[in-house]
């Protein structure tokens, strides 16, 4: 069915968005605080070559 297709496509698109971001764990003011981080940006900041995961 219409309705179907659109719940796959929904749960596709946000596993997909799921797997661009991780929780990283960063030190601000002395207190460690999980961050939800975009993959390739932080393989960017940290000049990391760039490959499919």
């Amino acid at each position: 069915s219409q309705q179907a297709a659109i719940d796959q496509s929904l749960n596709e698109t946000q596993q997909q968005c799921e797997e661009e971001y991780r929780i990283v764990r960063v030190k601000l003011h002395g207190v460690a605080s999980p961050l939800q981080v975009n993959i390739s940006d932080l393989w960017e900041a940290l000049s990391l070559i760039n490959y499919g995961l």
